[in-house]
């Protein structure tokens, strides 16, 4: 089999592991942080892309999501980075809530989103991995996952495809949206399409295949 991102990275990672205070492989941990930022720097890069113009298939559902006035809203889970589908629902001034509030420095309102105290007319996206829009920061002695309106270079909090992925998966604010999926599927007379996923991820199949 050829090999994949994935695969790179739990391997650079798993070196990276081992590397402190020596070298592996002729690799100095330096070198090795430096070559997992590269790798990460330019996964963001080739997804900080744009929709083309307006008739694309995501301002197509864009437009069915809107067409309809819903007592349950629409939710989207996605394990995609990039921001296309936000783009189409901005585009078409399409209402939505993405668990962060606020304009300078958008926050997570984790009350929000456990409590469902958004509008029913609003469609809720979930980016289960991370947006290349999120970035992490200190404040105070807090580690905090804010969300700006376009990458912010050496700062993109994601949850990269590798062997890490299981154990970052259950840190705050993905462990909060991986038990939305989990409400969601369990709600009585729930619909859930499901659209390029292919059920490698253990975590998510455990939401949606355990009853």
């Amino acid at each position: 089999d050829r090999e994949n991102i994935e695969d790179i990275l739990s391997f650079l990672r798993g070196l990276l592991a081992v590397s402190i205070g020596s070298e592996v492989r002729g690799l100095s941990e330096i070198d090795l942080q430096d070559l997992e930022k590269g790798i990460c720097a330019e996964i963001v890069a080739k997804l900080n892309v744009f929709l083309p113009e307006n008739e694309t298939p995501y301002h197509r559902l864009s437009k069915w999501v809107n067409s309809i006035d819903r007592k349950i809203p629409i939710e989207f889970f996605t394990t995609n980075y990039d921001l296309l589908l936000e783009q189409a629902l901005d585009d078409l001034e399409v209402p939505y809530f993405d668990g962060f509030v606020g304009s300078r420095r958008s926050f997570f309102d984790l009350r929000a989103v456990e409590d469902d105290l958004i509008p029913v007319h609003w469609s809720r996206l979930w980016k289960i991995h991370g947006s290349i829009n999120w970035h992490q920061e200190i404040i105070g002695n807090e580690s905090k996952v804010s969300r700006s309106s376009h990458p912010i270079e050496d700062q993109v909090h994601l949850i990269y495809p590798s062997h890490l992925k299981y154990e970052e998966s259950r840190k705050m604010p993905y462990l909060a949206l991986i038990d939305q999926l989990n409400k969601f599927i369990r709600k009585k007379s729930s619909f859930l399409i499901l659209s390029g996923y292919s059920f490698s991820d253990g975590h998510l199949n455990y939401a949606i295949l355990i009853k």
